[in-house]
C-alpha cells in the first residue's frame, strides 16, 4: 500500500477487515513522504552504525502489518489481507513478490515468528480465541500448538514458545485482560506466567528474561520478567502508549512503539538483560509525524529493523435512515479532517452528536451539530470516553483514567460541573449507559468480567450491584444500549474478552438471551425496543435484527469505509445513523545499518 502526507500520525488499527476508500482515500506518496518520517537519532556511540538505508517491502494497496524478520534477516514475513482473509505472505528483502505460505481460505492467520534457526515459523489464528500454530518456513507441514493464544515468541533456544491471549488490533482499545503463558514447542500444557494483563511478548537474547507490555487503568506501559517466574519489573510508568516491545540481539536494548512524542514511532530503551533493570532514558528511534512507525523486529546480527508505518484517520459519517422499512440514504461525511472523531451518541433533541477521539495523544470528548463546528467539551491529558447524553440534554456520561482507574463520570455540556458518578475497586468501570429515566448506570468492568447496576441522584457515589444472570454458555455480557422502554439491555457476548454474540437482558426477569451467533462490538436498540441495530465485526455490513422474531435484515447500502471497533450512535427518532468510519493504509519498511 501507498503512504500518505497526513496532519496526524495515527497509530489505531481497525478490526481484521479493512479496507482503502474512496473519497477521501490517501494520495500516494512514495519513498519521499516515508522517508520524511524518519528523523536519525542524536549521534550514537561511537562503535554503533546509524540506521541509514531503508527499503519499502511491500507495495499492495490496503494493510500490511506484524513483520518478522528471519534470522540472517535476508527474509521478512508478515500479514496481509487477500481475497477477503488475512494471509501470512513472505518476500525477500530487496525482493518485489510477496509468496503466501499460510493462506487458508478459511482462516485468518497473523503474528508470523521465525524460529530461532530460521527453519520454522509459528503464527496465530486471528479468529476467536486464536491458535498458535507451527510450521516450515515455507508453510509445510503445519501442526497446532494450542487452542488459544496470539502473538507467539520462540525462546533462543526453539524450545518454548510464550503467547498472550488477546489479539492486539488497537493497544489504545482493549477488550479483555491478556494473560502471557508459556508451552513448550514439542507440546504440552501451557504455564502461565505472570498476574494481570500481558500483551505481546518478546524473549531476551539469553533466554532469562520475558518483555511484554500492559494495560493497568488505561496506562500502557513496558514490563519483564524472569523466565523462571517472579515479580515484573517496569520499563516505563507514564501516560504515553507503549506497546510492541522487542529485545535487541545483543541484550542492550529494548525497542518498543510510542506515542510519547507526540505521534506513534520506534523507540528504545537502555536494560540490563539479567535484572531487566533501566539503564537510561528512552531514546527516539525515528521521530514522524506525518505517518507512525510500530511494531519493530530485528535481525539476528541487529543490522536489520523491520516495521510497520501507516496512515489513517476515523472521519464521522452520517446514513439517513428509515426505521419503518430498514432502508437507507445515500452517506455523507460530517468531518473530513485527518483524525479521530468517534460518534457516540446524539442528544435528545436530536441536534448535536457526541464524539470522542480514542487513541489520539490527547483523548478528549467533543460535540458538534448541523450548523456549528465540532467544539471540545474536555481538555485535558485524561482518557474521556464513549460520552453519552443524559436524558436532559444537559450533561455526558463518560469513562476515564482521570483519577487513575477507569471509572464513570459526567460533565456538562458546556464543560463544567465535572463529578465522578461510579467506580469498582480493583477492576475498572468502562462503556457506562444512563437509563431513559436518568436515575440508573449501568457499566461493564475494564476487565469485561462482569455488569453492574448503580443508582444516581444521591450526594455520594452509591456502591454498585452487579447484574444476576448476565452470563450464558461461558460468556460475558457488556452492555452497549439501553431500550428506550427501560426494560432490557443489548451488547456483546464474550468469551474470554473475545466478541462471541449478541446478547439481550431483561432486567425485571434477570436472564440473558443470545439473539445472534456473530461476533460485534456494540449493538443500539431501535425506537420500538424490539428490534437492534449493529455493524458487522469486518465493519462492512449494517443489520437490523428483530429480537423476537430473529429475522435478520441487511441494510442495503454502501458505506464509503469500514465501521471502527467502538461504539456509534443513532438519533431519537432513528432517522440518521452516525459512525466513525475508518481509513488506514499501512507498509512493512526495512532500515539497515550504514
Amino acid at each position: 500500500s501507498s503512504l500518505a502526507a497526513t496532519d496526524v500520525a495515527v497509530a489505531v488499527t481497525p478490526r481484521q477487515a479493512r479496507t482503502a476508500w474512496g473519497p477521501w482515500a490517501f494520495g500516494a506518496v512514495g519513498l519521499v513522504a516515508a522517508l520524511a518520517v524518519w528523523i536519525a537519532r542524536p549521534a550514537p556511540a561511537a562503535a554503533e552504525a546509524q540506521w541509514a538505508s531503508f527499503t519499502r517491502i511491500s507495495e499492495t494497496a490496503g494493510e500490511e502489518t506484524s513483520p518478522t524478520l528471519s534470522p540472517d534477516g535476508s527474509t521478512v514475513a508478515y500479514s496481509m489481507r487477500s481475497n477477503g482473509s488475512w494471509d501470512i505472505y513472505s518476500q525477500r528483502v530487496g525482493g518485489r513478490k510477496a509468496t503466501p505460505i499460510v493462506n487458508d481460505p478459511k482462516r485468518n492467520e497473523g503474528g508470523p515468528a521465525f524460529s530461532p534457526d530460521g527453519a520454522l515459523i509459528a503464527f496465530h489464528e486471528s479468529a476467536g480465541l486464536g491458535g498458535i500454530f507451527v510450521a516450515g518456513a515455507t508453510g509445510e507441514s503445519e501442526r497446532r500448538l494450542t487452542d488459544t493464544g496470539f502473538d507467539p515468541a520462540w525462546s533462543p533456544d526453539g524450545g518454548q514458545i510464550a503467547f498472550t491471549t488477546e489479539a492486539i488490533i488497537d493497544p489504545a482499545s482493549r477488550g479483555s485482560e491478556s494473560g502471557l503463558y508459556v508451552v513448550a514447542t514439542g507440546g504440552g500444557n501451557p504455564r502461565r506466567m505472570v498476574d494481570g494483563d500481558a500483551a505481546q511478548a518478546s524473549w531476551s537474547p539469553s533466554g532469562r528474561r520475558i518483555v511484554y507490555w500492559s494495560n493497568t487503568s488505561g496506562q500502557r506501559d513496558i514490563y519483564s520478567i524472569a523466565a523462571t517466574g517472579g515479580a515484573r519489573v517496569p520499563l516505563t510508568q507514564d501516560p504515553a502508549i507503549d506497546w510492541s516491545p522487542v529485545w535487541s540481539p545483543d541484550g542492550r536494548y529494548i525497542y518498543f512503539s510510542s506515542n510519547r512524542g507526540g505521534a506513534m514511532n520506534l523507540w528504545r530503551i537502555p536494560v540490563s538483560e539479567s535484572t531487566g533493570e533501566v539503564q537510561g532514558a528512552p531514546e527516539p528511534v525515528t521521530a514522524g509525524v506525518q505517518a507512525s512507525a510500530a511494531m519493530p523486529r530485528l535481525s539476528k546480527d541487529g543490522s536489520r529493523l523491520a516495521f510497520r508505518s501507516q496512515v489513517g484517520a476515523i472521519n464521522p459519517v452520517a446514513i439517513p435512515f428509515d426505521p419503518m422499512t430498514a432502508r437507507a440514504g445515500a452517506p455523507y461525511v460530517i468531518d473530513t479532517r485527518t483524525s479521530i472523531l468517534v460518534p457516540s451518541d446524539v442528544s435528545p433533541d436530536g441536534k448535536q452528536v457526541a464524539y470522542f477521539s480514542i487513541a489520539d495523544r490527547q483523548e478528549d470528548l467533543f460535540i458538534g451539530s448541523a450548523d456549528s463546528p465540532i467544539r471540545r467539551v474536555t481538555d485535558d491529558p485524561a482518557r474521556d470516553r464513549a460520552p453519552m447524553f443524559t436524558p436532559d440534554g444537559r450533561s455526558l456520561l463518560f469513562y476515564s483514567n482521570r483519577d487513575g482507574n477507569w471509572a464513570a463520570w459526567m460533565v456538562g455540556v458546556d464543560g463544567g460541573g465535572l463529578r465522578k458518578v461510579a467506580a469498582l475497586a480493583n477492576n475498572g468501570v468502562v462503556y457506562p449507559l444512563i437509563s431513559p429515566k436518568g436515575n440508573e448506570i449501568v457499566f461493564t468492568t475494564a476487565r469485561n468480567d462482569g455488569a453492574f447496576l448503580v443508582p444516581l441522584g444521591s450526594s455520594s457515589e452509591a456502591a454498585p450491584v452487579e447484574l444476576p444472570g448476565a452470563t450464558i454458555d461461558g460468556t460475558s455480557f457488556a452492555a452497549t444500549d439501553w431500550s428506550p422502554d427501560g426494560s432490557r439491555l443489548t451488547g456483546q457476548l464474550l468469551k474470554s474478552g473475545v466478541p462471541w454474540g449478541v446478547g439481550v437482558y431483561d432486567l425485571r426477569a434477570h436472564v440473558l438471551t443470545m439473539v445472534a451467533r456473530e461476533p460485534v462490538f456494540a449493538a443500539k436498540w431501535l425506537a420500538d425496543s424490539r428490534r437492534i441495530i449493529y455493524f458487522t465485526d469486518d465493519g462492512s455490513q449494517l443489520i437490523v435484527l428483530d429480537t423476537v422474531t430473529r429475522k435478520r435484515t441487511v441494510v442495503d447500502v454502501r458505506l464509503p469505509a469500514p465501521a471502527t471497533n467502538d461504539v456509534f450512535a443513532i438519533s431519537p427518532d432513528n432517522r440518521t445513523i452516525y459512525y466513525g468510519a475508518a481509513r488506514y493504509e499501512a507498509d512493512i519498511w526495512i532500515v539497515e545499518r550504514k
